[in-house]
């Protein structure tokens, strides 16, 4: 099914992040899967092996800007709401709350799209209560699906506000 996926960990970053969502869309596998994501060292010879579309963004941090992650919030909002808008995707899914699931949230609404966030138990926790952390409480609040990697982090979840009904 044409799905748009952000993530900005992908293969060939190591890690069982990057590998699971490989391994995931791939089996799902399609063209019309379209996957935004960092463009790494090694990463044409696995999009070319690769069954689903991939695009690939220059996600590097610039210090000099501040919040430094900003210009990685406008490249996948542009990118992404740009293949939306010429693409008949059935959803928008998340690799991550951040940066990800706020764009994917806002492309999805800007688009009349669900959107779907994965939760890892090590983001949700490990982010403290400062600006990040209200912002990924935004976005998993407001995604039509939260997809928890665990019960802890579905317990996680829970204690942050978002919805039961909108974890699986």
């Amino acid at each position: 099914f044409p799905v748009l996926v952000l993530t900005e960990l992908f293969l060939p970053t190591k890690g069982g992040t990057a590998v699971w969502f490989a391994e995931v869309y791939r089996r799902l596998g399609s063209k019309e899967i379209h996957i935004v994501t960092a463009d790494v060292p090694g990463a044409a010879e696995v999009d070319a092996a690769h069954p689903n579309t991939v695009h690939r963004l220059n996600l590097k941090r610039v210090p000099w800007l501040q919040p430094e992650s900003l210009l990685i919030y406008a490249k996948f909002f542009f990118k992404s709401l740009a293949l939306a808008l010429s693409c008949h995707f059935q959803a928008v899914h998340a690799g991550r709350a951040l940066p990800e699931g706020l764009v994917a949230w806002l492309v999805a609404r800007l688009t009349f799209r669900p959107g779907a966030i994965y939760a890892h138990g090590e983001e949700v926790t490990s982010w403290g209560r400062g600006g990040k952390y209200k912002a990924m409480q935004f976005s998993l609040r407001h995604a039509d699906i939260v997809i928890a990697n665990s019960d802890n982090t579905r317990e996680e979840l829970l204690r942050m506000g978002v919805s039961a009904d909108r974890i699986t």
